[in-house]
């Protein structure tokens, strides 16, 4: 049965964490639906089960958990709807529990944040009086969180680890390469393209494996190809330190992939700056690795790809047969803004 979620999200991307989400749960073949989302929160109806799928996967994610109820950004709304719920459903009788609120951004500077605390614990605790407040080991943790005009009120139910992405930043790996992105949006990627365990996840462009590494640690078959074999030595290895087993390494060129019928491809092929192109003009590569897409993605497979917004990879892609999914727009410094596309067949 579907329930009110909510999900606190990283706030580092304006649209890239709360896509993320929702990938992961068209990839698990989870339906939702009522979806709202802004930079920092994400709400929908969905099976609670995606939530342990979430906290796996996701990089973009802080905390998740049922959505309690949400309300105008004010004390009285607040109390007024917090004294409605019946938290017999939510807390078990003897049982503990806490209250934390989050100011996001510095809003709500109306909200004093420790008294909005308490007075929320009070009426929890008298609503269900063998309940206990504990702040430092609770059974349950109840969540709000104030952000702009709203305020967001629920029952945590993960809280996703990403510390481990950080232990996997490229100047830590064995075999380094200026262009290779970092393992957060390497995450990212794989989940965009509705990656699964076991299946297939193909990187055309796999440099020193940055994408391989995570679809790897998450259960994929990676299959990574790139022209330079000093690459795919280089990817060996960092595949290797991190125990990602099984993967198949190819000296090829992306243009005449020796695969088909792939579900999954997710890659971020090189433009030039701090990675070569062999010569080739960015748009030209791109043209012909579309059209070797075409012939290589399942019927029900997807594509996520990055490159400089001026290559206009949604272009190339549409007219090679493609249908955009979506896109987001990603500035990383003041001369380069690149555009992440997902593509599936039309």
């Amino acid at each position: 049965m579907n329930s009110k979620l909510f999900f606190l999200l990283s706030g580092n991307h304006p649209t890239l964490p709360a896509a993320e989400v929702l990938a992961i749960l068209e990839a698990e073949k989870l339906g939702y639906d009522k979806v709202s989302t802004n930079p920092k929160i994400l709400t929908l109806n969905a099976n609670p089960k995606c939530l342990q799928l979430v906290k796996k996967r996701a990089g973009m994610c802080e905390v998740a958990g049922n959505l309690i109820f949400q309300c105008e950004n004010s004390e009285e709304q607040i109390i007024n709807k917090i004294k409605q719920v019946d938290f017999s459903e939510y807390v078990d009788s003897e049982s503990t529990f806490s209250v934390r609120v989050s100011k996001l951004f510095g809003s709500s500077e109306h909200i004093n944040k420790m008294h909005l605390e308490r007075e929320l614990g009070r009426i929890i605790e008298s609503a269900l009086p063998l309940t206990k407040v504990d702040l430092k080991n609770p059974y349950k943790q109840f969540i709000g969180i104030s952000y702009m005009d709203h305020f967001f009120f629920g029952l945590k139910k993960i809280s996703c680890k990403t510390n481990s992405l950080k232990l996997r930043t490229p100047k830590l790996r064995p075999e380094l390469h200026p262009s290779t992105i970092d393992p957060l949006l390497a995450r990212c990627f794989v989940n965009l393209s509705r990656a699964k365990a076991d299946e297939i996840l193909l990187d055309p462009f796999c440099g020193v494996g940055g994408i391989l590494i995570e679809g790897g640690l998450l259960g994929c078959q990676v299959v990574g190809s790139d022209r330079d074999y000093v690459m795919i030595n280089k990817a060996n290895t960092n595949l290797k330190h991190y125990d990602v087993n099984g993967a198949s390494l190819l000296i090829a060129d992306s243009r005449m992939c020796p695969y088909e019928n792939v579900n999954s491809i997710a890659t971020d092929p090189p433009y030039g700056r701090g990675s070569s192109t062999m010569g080739i003009r960015p748009q030209k590569l791109m043209k012909e690795f579309f059209i070797e897409v075409n012939r290589i993605l399942s019927r029900d497979g997807h594509l996520c790809i990055a490159s400089p917004i001026n290559v206009n990879i949604k272009n190339i892609g549409l007219d090679s047969g493609l249908n955009i999914i979506e896109s987001h727009v990603m500035r990383v410094h003041k001369s380069l803004v690149r555009e992440l596309v997902v593509f599936n067949k039309k």
